[in-house]
C-alpha cells in the first residue's frame, strides 16, 4: 500500500498517517479544521522567517503557521528552491544549541552557511526554477501536441509521453 491505494486510505502517507493515528489516540479527539497557511506546503510563498532561533515565520498580515511541511522533494535528497523550511532546516540540523547536531559534512552544501554554501543555494534554486520550467514546457508543447495529433501520435513519440515533471 506504501505511495497507493484510495486517496483517503488510513495509510496513504505512511508515516505521517501512523504519526497521526498515534497523535489521535493519545491526544484530544478534537479536530479544528485550519486554512492551509497555517501547515504550509512549499513553496511557502510570502512566508518570511522572522526569528531563526524561536522557528518563527510569518505572513505579510502577521499570521504566523503552526508548522511548515515540505511534501515531496525533500531539501536534503534533491535540488529545491530555498525557501523559509530550508533556512530553519540549516538551524535545526547545524546550530550550535541543538541537542542532536550532525556535522557540517553530513548535510548537502546547500543547506550549510557560509559562502561557499550561499553559491551551491544559488544553484539548485537555478537548477530546480530550470526543472519547473522545463516541465511547464513539456506539458505545453506535449498539450499542443495532441490537440494537432490526438492522443494516439502522443503515444508514438516518446519525447512527448515521457516528459519528467519535476516541481
Amino acid at each position: 500500500m506504501y505511495g497507493g491505494g484510495p486517496p483517503n486510505g488510513p495509510f496513504l502517507y505512511a508515516d505521517q498517517d501512523i504519526v497521526n493515528a498515534i497523535l489521535a489516540s493519545r491526544c484530544s479527539p478534537e479536530v479544528i479544521a485550519l486554512e492551509h497557511r497555517f501547515a504550509p506546503h512549499p513553496p511557502f510563498r510570502e512566508l518570511v522567517v522572522v526569528d531563526e532561533q524561536g522557528l518563527r515565520c510569518r505572513y505579510p498580515d502577521g499570521s504566523e503557521p503552526y508548522v511548515l511541511h515540505h511534501v515531496l522533494a525533500k531539501p536534503w535528497l534533491t535540488y529545491t528552491r530555498t525557501n523559509a523550511y530550508c533556512r530553519l532546516l540549516r538551524r535545526l540540523l547545524l546550530g550550535a544549541d541543538v541537542e542532536l547536531r550532525l556535522h557540517p559534512d553530513q548535510v548537502p552544501l546547500r543547506l550549510r552557511a557560509g559562502k561557499l554554501a550561499g553559491v551551491a543555494r544559488l544553484h539548485a534554486d537555478t537548477r530546480a526554477s530550470l526543472w519547473a520550467q522545463r516541465g511547464r514546457l513539456g506539458l505545453r508543447r506535449g498539450a499542443r501536441h495532441l490537440v494537432r495529433h490526438g492522443s494516439r501520435a502522443a503515444d508514438d513519440d516518446p519525447a512527448l509521453s515521457a516528459q519528467p515533471i519535476r516541481l
